[in-house]
């Protein structure tokens, strides 16, 4: 007992002397009694939120299993809010308003369902210190379903403008409010968004037929036939037009070293989670957060990406999640991915690794590595399914368009990409030097759903220095597709291209000083690419090279592609075939499945192989398949 006395002593003194403070538990349970401080059961409160606001820094939010209606709003360092687990702890969100995390001020009305934030925080005099207001930072949450985000928000009022256009009153004449009451705070013009960013703040009514004159917003004027909606809160969003508010699930704005950890998130009207700037914070900056942290959380059914990371730099960590069927049912042209990455500007690149996620049958990607990005690494996922949209892809690595934004340098690694409409796609990205960007060792399949089926597995557009090596490709589409004046100095190394349609590999648009070598190529069959077209392909070649310049100017594959040591054989068509007239294409020392060559009826009339057709330096050729 004395020894043990003594240990005790010790640690307090350790604790005096270093000024470490030991964490708060506060105790979070439905049928709590909101009885402050919540640091032991028997006082737990009722409210996550209530918790939060009366916890410390690195205290902990201990939340029993339960149903809780409420919006959140983080604002604090150094917390820990640890839920009972998926489907234990649940804050549903149907039908409630957003959480306005002071009273009376609307400016810090939320518009996600679990906001962590700077912005919100108050100097000295309110419920926070004064100090670094930037960046909130080092936050776990974990443990939580999150549903039904902006889902039948409560509505003061909705309505149809009647009046003339371009007036700067709203006029309703089926209405009849009481002159001088207030009728709600915000009013939305649903068909005129501008930026989407249309409101006005209603001060009162001046006449039974006229709420408010609009005071702010982007839409200042109201056309006939106009819809509105009014209500007490700020911030509706309805891009898609299906009366579900924008609103994300779980949202990091300005956030640095923050956890998601073991969450489900569903049926948000936006994104189900996602990681960017803040609205605002007490000094008027927004940086861009830093190093989230997205971990064996569920991702469902939300109307935009299930995970969302933008406006982020540093390194973001997205492991272990599922991230399915989010898309708009509404809405089929909305754009909603499984998972999107970007990063803030040229020189606040963001970098990090995507892995071991399970992504499938979200509307357009399931992973895209966006703009403002390098150093990615993207393994060990499950991609499948994402053919909902004639341009979906299973993964995307793109900077959306053109040079000016930087995406460079990733590495596509140890994949399962099957099902997609296309399989991999690299659009406007590059490595800085040959090989630097890498997509290696991915299993892909194609499936093109009710669309035409001439995508390619793999399509570098616009791309350079990009190695692809020991893919493993199956697909009733193409299987690569190398194509514009952007795409050189690419290698395509080891590669097995089976079954494809039109085309195992496909050349055209000016790529140029390609470099394909001991890839197998074979078993393409016939089939149709830009059918009714004038420039119509229809082929079934191991290696195509297209150059129809009398129906598509600017269609011809460029000089320098060379296809050495491959296997090319049991192509339905010809095992390689090249349309551009002023150009030889060298391909020596290839397998064409026969120890004669290839088959070219008027330089070698014996061979037994593949055909070859047009300018093709095909001599010499190897006696074997090894």
């Amino acid at each position: 007992m004395f020894k043990n006395k003594i240990v005790l002593l010790l640690a307090v003194a350790f604790i005096l002397a270093s000024g470490t403070v030991l964490a708060d538990t506060h105790y979070v349970d439905p049928a709590g009694s909101n009885t402050p401080p919540y640091t032991t059961p028997a006082t737990a409160a009722h409210s996550i939120q209530d918790a939060i606001d009366a916890a410390g820094t690195g205290d902990i939010v201990d939340v029993a299993a339960g149903t809780y209606p409420e919006y959140l709003h983080i604002v604090k360092d150094d917390l820990t809010i640890q839920g009972a687990g998926i489907d234990q702890s649940i804050i549903d969100l149907d039908g409630l308003e957003p959480y306005w995390h002071f009273s009376g001020s609307s400016s810090y009305a939320s518009r996600s369902g679990v906001l962590i934030t700077p912005y919100g925080q108050t100097t000295a005099g309110g419920n926070m210190p004064a100090g670094d207001l930037e960046l909130i930072e080092d936050i776990v949450f974990n443990g939580f379903t999150v549903k039904n985000a902006g889902a039948n928000p409560p509505n003061t009022d909705s309505g149809t403008h009647s009046g003339a256009d371009n007036q700067t009153d709203l006029t309703d004449a089926t209405k009849s409010w009481t002159p001088g009451a207030l009728v709600g705070q915000w009013v939305h013009n649903l068909d005129d968004f501008g930026s989407i960013q249309a409101y006005g703040q209603i001060t009162a009514n001046t006449a039974t037929t006229i709420t408010a004159t609009l005071s702010g917003g982007d839409e200042k004027d109201w056309d006939n036939g106009d819809r509105y909606l009014i209500t007490s809160w700020e911030g509706y969003y309805d891009e898609d037009d299906d009366g579900t508010n924008d609103v994300t699930g779980i949202n990091i704005g300005s956030g640095k070293n923050v956890r998601i950890e073991n969450c489900k998130v569903e049926l948000s009207g936006d994104n189900g989670i996602s990681s960017g700037r803040s609205r605002l914070t007490d000094s008027g900056t927004r940086p861009p957060s830093e190093n989230p942290t997205i971990d064996n959380c569920v991702v469902s059914s939300n109307h935009d990406n299930g995970i969302n990371i933008s406006d982020t730099i540093g390194d973001a960590t997205i492991t272990n999640n599922s991230a399915s069927n989010n898309l708009n049912p509404a809405s089929p042209d909305n754009h909603a991915k499984g998972i999107c990455v970007s990063g803030r500007s040229t020189s606040q690149l963001l970098s990090g690794v995507i892995s071991n996620n399970t992504v499938s049958g979200n509307r357009y990607y399931g992973i895209e590595v966006y703009r403002q990005t390098e150093n990615f690494v993207v393994e060990n996922n499950t991609v499948t399914a994402h053919n909902l949209d004639y341009e979906a892809a299973g993964i995307f690595i793109s900077t959306g368009w053109g040079f000016s934004k930087i995406c460079k340098n990733h590495i596509i690694q140890n994949n399962t990409v099957t099902g997609n409409i296309r399989g991999i796609v690299v659009y406007f990205a590059w490595g800085t030097n040959p090989d630097d960007l890498l997509i290696s060792g991915n299993t892909i399949s194609t499936n093109a759903g009710t669309f035409t089926p001439d995508q390619a597995a793999i399509k570098i557009d616009h791309g350079y220095n990009v190695l692809v090596e020991n893919n493993t490709i199956s697909c009733n589409g193409m299987g690569i597709r190398v194509l514009t004046t952007d795409s050189y100095n690419n290698s395509f190394i080891g590669n097995t291209i089976s079954d494809a349609l039109i085309a195992g590999v496909m050349v055209d648009q000016g790529a140029f000083d390609n470099s394909f070598k001991n890839n197998i190529i074979t078993n393409t069959s016939i089939g149709t690419k830009y059918s009714g077209q004038p420039y119509e392909i229809n082929e079934g070649d191991g290696v195509f090279f297209w150059g129809d310049e009398v129906n598509a100017p600017g269609s011809s594959a460029g000089t320098g592609n060379i296809f050495n040591e491959n296997s090319i054989y049991n192509n339905e068509d010809d095992g390689m075939e090249n349309q551009v007239a002023t150009m030889t294409i060298d391909a020596e020392k290839n397998w064409w499945g026969d120890v004669s060559g290839p088959f070219e009826p008027t330089s070698n009339p014996n061979g037994n192989g593949n055909s070859v057709e047009g300018n093709i330096k095909y001599s010499p050729w190897v006696a074997s398949s090894g």
